[in-house]
């Protein structure tokens, strides 16, 4: 098998899981289109939401 997967000029196949980390989250993020399967209904939806922007430090809790 044989291929590859392009992101901004870059082969990620071929990408360091360190590579990847960088990546993931501040450039590529999973957005699912159900509500039904994105968001747990024991947490608070806002929590949900600014969760990912959290993680990564792409924006403060203020700025979200």
């Amino acid at each position: 098998m044989s291929g590859s997967i392009t992101f901004d000029g870059c082969n990620i196949l071929a990408m360091s899981q360190r590579e990847l980390t960088s990546l993931r989250g501040r450039h590529i993020a999973y957005v699912p289109q159900s509500a039904a399967a994105s968001f747990n209904p024991a947490h608070p939806l806002l929590e949900q939401v600014i969760e990912t922007s959290q993680i990564y430090r792409v924006m403060s809790v203020a700025e979200v």
